[in-house]
């Protein structure tokens, strides 16, 4: 038996032991799981790029992510399965102007000392010297987009 023919054939062994192990590792999965909510992932339909979740006291929970949907979406759940979009952390005119071409990412939400504490991103893509880092931080949240009460920045 030549080399090829000896890896050939152990790599056949290799990927059809794989498959039935997957293969009986779903049935018990689904065995284990009978009677309890299954859901599939990606729980969000759309682009939802560098999530940051925070829980609130009603114990409901409020994701930010990078804007594919301008100014920073903001999707609410009770769950942690089911989400809906309830609005986006800025409005046109509360929304960050220091890079004007710039696009908002990677926000981080927190509540720190009684307010509301959003750290994100802003840079024109490609632009080396076109970034920045922002704070918005805001008493109230979350109804349909922060108020925000103060923005400041970074310049990098």
């Amino acid at each position: 038996m030549n080399h090829a023919s000896f890896v050939a054939r152990h790599l056949w062994v290799i990927f059809g032991f794989s498959f039935v192990t997957c293969v009986s590792c779903k049935g018990e999965d689904e065995k284990a799981l009978s009677g309890k909510p299954v859901f599939h992932n990606p729980v969000i339909g759309s682009s939802t790029p560098d999530p940051s979740i925070i829980r609130v006291d009603d114990g409901s929970f409020y994701l930010y992510s990078t804007e594919n949907i301008r100014n920073i979406p903001v999707f609410h759940s009770t769950d942690l399965v089911r989400w809906k979009l309830t609005g986006t952390a800025f409005t046109d005119e509360t929304r960050p102007n220091f890079e004007p071409l710039g696009r908002l990412w990677a926000p981080d939400i927190n509540y720190i000392n009684g307010q509301y504490v959003l750290y994100y991103s802003m840079s024109e893509w490609g632009g080396e010297w076109t970034c920045g880092i922002g704070i918005a931080t805001s008493g109230a949240c979350f109804q349909q987009q922060i108020i925000i009460s103060t923005i400041q920045y970074f310049l990098l």
